[in-house]
């Protein structure tokens, strides 16, 4: 009879998403201190219905990883694969919070008649790259 090998799966799983360098940072906490194997990153774009290899063979001694192919604006789970010669566990997938947006409302000093709809314009700029689009607020005497 041969011994079976439990392998917990990693834990705090936490993607980051990096404005200034358009990437997600993943890091992570592995849960054993096996000696042997490795670490691998995967990535879904929709929700977990299906993984993409992002990363593998990375060190046991690696907590991170650098994802620099995101598409902005898609919800992005990560998962981290921890592979032995005797077995293989994923951890549970982390959503990817982002990307940010920055949001500057522009100052008006036109006068408002009473009655007039007061409009204020509203710069909203997504971090991810995918540009920047202006909206305008209006406000009306109920």
């Amino acid at each position: 009879m041969s011994a079976v090998t439990t392998l917990p799966p990693p834990v705090s799983v936490t993607p980051q998403y990096q404005p200034d360098a358009g990437e997600v940072v993943v890091t992570w906490t592995l849960a054993d201190d096996a000696p042997d194997g490795s670490i691998g990153v995967e990535r879904s774009d929709d929700g977990g219905a299906t993984w993409t290899t992002v990363a593998t063979g990375l060190a046991l001694a690696d907590t991170e990883f650098v994802d620099t192919s995101i598409s902005p604006g898609d919800p992005i789970y990560y998962r981290i694969v921890r592979s032995t010669a005797h077995a293989t566990t994923r951890s549970d997938p982390a959503e990817l919070l982002g990307p940010a947006v920055e949001v500057a409302i522009q100052s008006t000093n036109s006068p408002v008649e009473a009655g007039e709809p007061l409009e204020i314009p509203v710069e909203v700029t997504n971090l991810g790259g995918a540009g920047t689009e202006t909206l305008t607020l209006e406000i009306t005497e109920q």
